[in-house]
């Protein structure tokens, strides 16, 4: 594989060349680095804050909500969790204007079984929307697959913000207890230059290639 005429390190040194495939001369020091305490995604009851549209849902389906347990549907991946579990009753309609949506939010549709939209949502939709997840709580909804259960626990705002707060301290403490790794004798770069980590590569200017014949 060839490299342009112009080719060479930001110092000014020309790469090695071996055929027609540039190898690189310069070494670089890879570092790996761990981090001492994983990150803890907490456990228990998925917080949410209720609404925007709870009015629009029974007193009996809001009980049912933070109180029954749900499984993840087999219709699940980055834009949201089908839910399966007890039916939540609308009063009147399921569907409203349509509005905007937002990393978390719980949509009830017409089938009365709820879906917990996440990162790859679209941006607005018609149904209505029972409660919110916090922010806080949205990366262990993000690690839910099919099959696993989940309830709902009802927080106020202020608490959705100190809760917030607080998972903001734990996630700058886990950056600060990164810590570089040095394996055992390091890498061995001579060995490593030996092997064909690209394959199917072509000599454009001689008409070589190591692309097998069929």
């Amino acid at each position: 594989m060839c490299a342009p005429a112009s080719a060479r390190w930001a110092d000014g040194r020309w790469p090695r060349r071996t055929g027609c495939r540039w190898l690189a001369t310069q070494h670089r020091t890879v570092r790996t680095s761990s981090c001492r305490s994983p990150p803890d995604y907490g456990a228990g009851p998925i917080r949410v804050v209720l609404g925007p549209q709870e009015d629009r849902f029974t007193a009996t389906a809001l009980e049912t909500f933070l109180s029954a347990s749900y499984r993840v549907g087999k219709q699940a991946d980055r834009m949201g969790l089908r839910l399966e579990g007890p039916a939540l009753e609308h009063r009147g309609s399921a569907d409203i204007p349509s509005d905007g949506l937002v990393t978390g939010s719980i949509q009830v549709p017409g089938n009365r079984q709820p879906i917990l939209l996440l990162n790859d949502h679209q941006t607005a939709g018609g149904y209505a929307k029972i409660a919110t997840v916090i922010s806080a709580d949205l990366a262990r909804a993000g690690r839910l697959r099919p099959g696993d259960s989940l309830s709902f626990q009802a927080v106020t705002v202020e608490n959705a913000e100190a809760i917030r707060r607080q998972r903001e301290q734990a996630i700058a403490g886990w950056i600060r207890a990164i810590r570089p790794v040095h394996p055992a004798g390091g890498i061995d770069l001579e060995a490593l230059y030996t092997e064909n980590l690209i394959s199917g590569t072509v000599d454009i200017v001689h008409g070589g290639s190591d692309l097998p014949l069929l």
